[in-house]
């Protein structure tokens, strides 16, 4: 599939299970401002759990490896325990598969994140890392645990596992 798409002199960027991003979004009220400049309003965003659902789906799709890369830091930045977001990742994408199922892709994408990810010598390990700050950079072991728990929760079909 190429990245773009044009119809009738338009040209948008296709985006795989874009749906995901557009499920239920959290609503967020604002009112902000930088200098002369001022926003107040509401901005949706997608819930973080099906954030992580569509990058896990759809990185592997990625011809750039810098992209790929930057998409697994992505990963393991929200998925974390220092985020204290694994649950809310965890909520979400069972309530998504309980009514919607999880995409056919899920299994494939859980074995490209092991096979990028899943052993502290693994390349995608490396790469991760070279993405944090120097003040924070993991344990390689503690990267690949971390994508192993992404790849169970993104097993998970139902609130029991």
């Amino acid at each position: 599939m190429n990245a773009t798409l044009g119809v009738d002199g338009i040209v948008a960027q296709q985006l795989r299970f874009l749906d995901l991003l557009l499920e239920d979004p959290l609503r967020l009220d604002l009112d902000e401002r930088a200098g002369k400049e001022r926003f107040a309003g509401t901005v949706r965003v997608p819930q973080v759990g099906l954030f992580v659902l569509q990058k896990a789906l759809t990185f592997q799709r990625r011809r750039e490896r810098p992209k790929r890369y930057k998409d697994l830091a992505y990963l393991f930045d929200l998925t974390d325990e220092s985020r204290g977001l694994q649950e809310t990742i965890r909520h979400d994408i069972q309530r998504y598969s309980r009514k919607h199922g999880l995409p056919a892709t899920t299994r494939r994408a859980v074995k490209g994140l092991l096979n990028e990810c899943g052993s502290p010598d693994a390349a995608g390990v490396a790469r991760v890392i070279e993405q944090t700050l120097a003040s924070e950079v993991p344990a390689r072991t503690y990267v690949s645990e971390t994508f192993i728990q992404l790849a169970e929760i993104l097993g998970a079909r139902t609130p029991a596992g």
